[in-house]
């Protein structure tokens, strides 16, 4: 089972994700949506996900980089991977500046699940196609 915190202040992204990984897991996973940060930091500290896929952007003045650091400082470590239509800011330009594992352009977020789905062992890389 592949678990994962979508925080995405976009109802729409649940719908995406939700069919994205319908698709590529035959329904071998967990979703938990949020839209706000309190409340994803209320999951993160009860329990460790799989991947946390955490939007650029939660409002239009509250960034990655006001976000990040709060779930860093959470009780379980997982992978963070921030998601954005733009990630042509000079912090998105490399995970390691924002400490996540990922940095990914909403356009290629069906790849990017596709291929943590395989390297978690649920399906094979045919499979996933």
């Amino acid at each position: 089972m592949f678990t994962i915190l979508l925080v995405d202040d976009d109802p729409v992204m649940r719908l995406l994700v939700d069919s994205m990984l319908q698709h590529v897991t035959d329904d071998q996973y967990e979703m938990v949506y949020v839209q706000r940060c309190s409340d994803a930091l209320n999951h993160v500290n009860s329990r460790c996900f799989d991947l946390i896929l955490l939007d650029n952007r939660l409002s239009r003045t509250v960034t990655a980089q006001a976000t990040v650091p709060m779930f860093r400082r959470s009780a379980f470590q997982s992978p963070i991977a921030i998601i954005s239509s733009d990630v042509s800011a000079d912090y998105l330009s490399h995970p390691s500046i924002l400490g996540v594992s990922h940095i990914v352009d909403k356009s290629q977020l069906c790849d990017f699940i596709r291929k943590q789905i395989v390297l978690a062992g649920l399906v094979s890389y045919e499979a996933a196609e």
